[in-house]
């Protein structure tokens, strides 16, 4: 090849090159190249040749020139380009990486168990054969939630130490076997996996409740009772009535066939779902136009459908909207009105039960959730031979502003199902059937409705039925479901929404408190717990241990005995002694016939030294309730066995029996310095909270607060002070926001006080007294509500006689009226006030030959508020005191049993003794005057004089605002009374 032929090749070559530089299009790129081939292919080329062709060298000179330019133009905008992005690239702030990806791993979240879930990541970071100490770097980005804020709390220099990143993080996330076992008893399918996911779940959360090893639990007749025990549960958590009755034919072995069986059940009436719904969709034929059971008419008082929510082309009401439940701070309503809460579709749309009603007629009811009421017809009404009670008449709002008006209010029991419940009925004309249960009956039943699949259940209930019902009407698309208050990744007791006071809370609310409550699962025990912040102590001096021989017991006492020494040495809180100390044990009948056991401990307690601990008094801790609107209680699990007892006094408390001699590990009960030991602990665990935002009277708990937030934010502070002492509660015994709660034997609200209707009932019912002991006994009960009971001692002074040891026993007339009276007045109680200290206090005493009697009063927002009553019998020596002198005994009395209130601050004295005015000016008293107005010097008060006929109104305590009206007239207000004279003056003596 010749210089001219080779230059042409190689310049061709090098267009060709710089055209892929440039990003020609590929046509371009084949003309060009066609066009170089034609002037390589000419071995000789004259300068004429390649004029005369149009191919010269100097048109081949020029596109290369052409080219270079091209290539330089683009290099200048490429390099442009790039300081651009660098320096933009350098103005971003640097990102830091945290550390390298691992394969296959995903960031912790709530569903894993923390255990797995690190042991995996030790796995797959062994896997990338990365130092140990890079570890924590590698780990760092994959933390979330409790667990992240465990790494960054901990110092600088422990997050470079794995050991002690995943130590810290197992403390935290560390559970008892209890709370798996509460897990295990309690969780149930998640809506969105698969059976063999919950069996998987379950076999790990029943292994560690039982802390069982490998190799015990690879044994052939261990595994095969844990897989019949997880097979019960399982098969009690479906609630598929078909579903479960397959799994019971099929006779399998395992939980894990178990699950397999039930999910292969369900992929199959999915896909015969699926292909009949295709076959719906496809019809051959037109489908004949669906039938309503019921006219599609608005009953008289069905719940109004928005107009916007329906077309002409669309007569389908919408689906129903879960019901809230009205908040706290909702407008009031009109008194002795109520509404109906909102729903989008009219009460003839809804399930329907069959419901057995005073337990005598079964009718099919209708459960309406869009009613906060339940309703009977007059008709059905007359049929059962109830009678309506006028004075609750009630008016009906509707969502469209029309009023219904009830015709009384009928109260009975419902059953539906296993579920028992008394319930108000409101009897009204017409209902297209005739109960309607509204959440009312929801809420007392527990009853759990489930729309999407047509059927309810109770939850918590020991057999968990599930029991499909009818619909009336044609329910709307797409179904509603109203869920439990438990969500389903809440791991709590079933029975943990029963123990809320729903009607005023939200539903938001009430998942707040239940997952509060999830986070304590160590302080929501079944067994409990124990704390080593203190120990019970018995100082004895110098005297010799106290032993007495055994008891003998009949042979039902003594096979109590012996299973009760067993469940003991079980639980460790006794074991076998040597004890120079032996005290008797007896077993004591119980109401159901059951025996408790109890320790005699009373040479013991003669030789111990008291402990002066001061114990809370009941009245400063309810009158510390004032101003609070919600309340939750704690009692704690056998409060004293989670004290432990000093090792060198536990011999103290050996008991003996005929199944040998015992000491107790724990406080145990009847020592005389227990109760001050246990206030003591307590004391120090909840340190500053009490008086704050809560108060503990030995092992019961109240925690009260303003508002549902200030509630949820005190309730933990409690549990976790709880929590770190190791102690337990009883759930069962729990109360949780509630707006009225029994707290030792009253009932608190926002209200005020009243007497505990299950204590009082005790009082009620007691059978006339044969003995004096019965009736001291009958006394003492009557004494605890005391300030409940006005002219007290003057009503009980013949029993008060009677239980005179020097007069003979004879049950009177007098004493049986005595009897009955005291019976009624805790039937007829007034509600008390809680003080407000910011308020002026007002006494009202009063004495007769036989008593003397007292009313604390507070004039208060909605007038005047009766805070206690209170009332002594004379002694004979006072008997014979003068009037004036038993008036002012009176006020005496009064000012210094109230010192608490009224020390420190100016209160009036009202009396209907015009003497007492004069007599506490008189600057010279002499005798017991004068001694009874020194003790008065440290108070400022003044003393009112009021006629007797003013101020003696026996009745006026059952009628003053503090009281609850019901009926249609307004309650009385204090505008008729008296000037500066309170509605409440009674007096408890006359």
């Amino acid at each position: 090849m010749d210089r001219a032929a080779y230059l042409r090749r190689f310049t061709a070559e090098y267009i060709v090159k710089l055209c892929e530089l440039n990003h020609i299009d590929t046509n371009e790129v084949k003309t060009k190249q066609e066009r170089v081939a034609s002037l390589c292919d000419l071995p000789h080329m004259s300068e004429d040749t390649t004029q005369s062709s149009g191919l010269g060298t100097s048109e081949l000179m020029k596109f290369i020139q052409e080219m270079e330019h091209s290539r330089q133009s683009q290099t200048e905008k490429l390099c442009k380009s790039l300081v651009d992005a660098v320096t933009e690239s350098a103005k971003k702030p640097p990102v830091v990486q945290l550390g390298p990806k691992l394969p296959d791993f995903h960031k912790l979240s709530s569903d894993d168990d923390i255990t797995c879930y690190l042991a995996t990541f030790k796995r797959l970071a062994t896997a990338t054969k990365k130092p140990k100490t890079e570890w924590p770097r590698l780990l760092e980005p994959y933390l979330t939630g409790k667990a992240q804020k465990v790494f960054y709390s901990l110092s600088e220099e422990d997050k470079q130490d794995f050991d002690k990143i995943v130590a810290a993080i197992e403390r935290r996330y560390f559970r008892t076997p209890e709370a798996y076992k509460m897990e295990f008893k309690s969780d149930f399918k998640k809506g969105d996996e698969t059976f063999e996911d919950y069996a998987n779940r379950l076999n790990h959360n029943f292994l560690k409740w039982l802390q069982t090893d490998k190799a015990t639990a690879e044994v052939a007749e261990v595994k095969r009772c844990f897989h019949l025990i997880m097979m019960d549960q399982f098969l009690s958590m479906v609630r598929n009535d078909s579903l479960r009755l397959k799994l019971h034919e099929r006779k399998l072995q395992t939980v894990f066939e178990l699950a397999r069986a039930a999910d292969e059940y369900l992929l199959h009436q999915r896909s015969t779902n699926a292909l009949q719904n295709n076959s719906r969709n496809n019809p051959s034929t037109p489908p004949a136009p669906e039938k309503t059971p019921v006219s599609a008419g608005k009953p008289p008082f069905s719940v109004n459908k928005p107009p916007s929510t329906t077309t002409p082309n669309n007569s389908q009401p919408p689906a129903r909207s879960a019901p809230q439940p009205p908040k706290a701070y909702d407008k009031p309503q009109p008194p002795n009105k109520v509404n109906f809460l909102q729903s989008d579709t009219t009460c003839g749309n809804g399930p329907l039960v069959e419901a057995a009603i005073a337990d005598t007629h079964s009718v099919v009811a209708l459960v309406d959730t869009g009613s906060s009421r339940s309703l009977i017809t007059d008709e059905f009404c007359d049929e059962l031979g109830l009678s309506p009670r006028l004075p609750d008449m009630e008016t009906l709002i509707m969502v469209d502003g029309s009023e219904l008006a009830t015709l009384g209010t009928v109260e009975t029991q419902v059953r539906v199902g296993s579920t028992d419940a008394v319930l108000r009925l409101h009897r009204v004309h017409r209902l297209p059937t005739p109960v309607l249960l509204g959440m009312d009956y929801v809420h007392k039943a527990h009853l759990t409705l489930d729309f999407a699949n047509n059927c309810y259940w109770t939850v918590g209930s020991a057999e968990d039925h599930l029991i499909k019902f009818p619909m009336l009407g044609t329910p709307a698309p797409p179904p509603c479901r109203v869920d439990p208050a438990v969500p389903p990744d809440v791991d709590l007791p079933p029975r943990t929404s029963s123990q809320l006071d729903q009607p005023i809370l939200t539903g938001n609310d009430l998942h707040r408190i239940d997952c509060l409550l999830n986070d304590f699962p160590n302080v929501m025990s079944d067994q409990p717990g124990r704390t080593d912040i203190a120990q019970h102590y018995i100082d004895i001096g110098d005297a010799p241990p106290q032993r007495s021989p055994p008891y003998r017991l009949s042979p039902d006492r003594r096979q109590a005995l012996h299973e009760e020494i067993d469940s003991l040495l079980q639980s460790g809180k006794i074991t076998p002694s040597k004890s120079p100390w032996a005290s008797p044990v007896l077993m004591v009948p119980k109401k159901n016939g059951q025996f408790r056991f109890c320790v005699d401990y009373r040479k013991l307690n003669r030789v111990t030294k008291l402990d002066a601990y001061p114990m809370p008094t009941i009245d400063t801790i309810l009158d510390s309730l004032h101003g609070a609107k919600i309340f939750s209680s704690l009692d704690l699990r056998s409060g004293y066995w989670q004290m432990g007892m000093a090792p060198e006094d536990a011999e103290k408390t050996a008991f003996i029996c005929e199944e040998g001699l015992f000491h107790f590990t724990v406080l145990p009960f009847g020592v005389v310095n227990g109760p001050a030991s246990f206030q003591r602990l307590m004391s120090e665990v909840l340190g500053d909270l009490i008086g704050r935002t809560c108060y503990v009277y030995l092992d019961d708990i109240v925690c009260y607060s303003h508002d549902v937030d200030q509630h949820l934010a005190d309730l933990r502070e409690v549990l976790a002070k709880l929590r770190s002492a190791g102690l337990t509660v009883n759930f069962e015994k729990c109360n949780f926001a509630c707006s009225e709660m029994s707290y030792l034997g009253h009932v608190v609200s926002e209200d005020g006080l009243r007497p505990n209707p299950d204590k009082v009932a005790a009082i009620r019912d007691y059978p006339v007294p044969q003995t004096r002991k019965q009736l001291e006994r009958f006394l003492g009960m009557v004494g605890w509500y005391q300030k409940f009971i006005p002219h007290l001692s003057d009503t009980a002074d013949p029993l008060y006689q009677l239980r005179r040891k020097d007069v003979p026993w004879t049950w009177s007339p007098a004493c049986q009226n005595a009897f009955d009276s005291l019976r009624h007045a805790l039937t007829t109680q007034p509600i008390l006030g809680f003080s407000d200290p910011d308020l002026p206090f007002s006494i009202h005493t009063d004495a007769s030959n036989v008593g003397l009697g007292a009313i604390l009063l507070q004039s208060q927002e909605n007038g005047p508020r009766t805070i206690a009553f209170a009332s002594r019998a004379l002694s004979s020596a006072e008997r014979n005191y003068s009037a004036t002198e038993k008036e002012c005994l009176a006020v005496v009395w009064a000012l210094e049993k109230w010192r608490p209130y009224l020390e420190g601050r100016h209160c009036r004295v009202v009396t209907d003794h015009q003497a007492l005015c004069w007599l506490f000016r008189r600057s010279h008293q002499k005798g017991r005057l004068a001694r009874w107005v020194l003790r008065l010097q440290d108070f400022t008060f003044d003393v009112v004089y009021r006629p007797g006929p003013l101020n003696v109104v026996p009745d006026a305590l059952s009628r003053v605002p503090s009281c609850r009206w019901s009926g249609t007239s307004e309650p009385p207000t204090t505008s008729d009374t008296a000037p500066d004279t309170p509605s409440a003056n009674a007096y408890v003596s006359r």
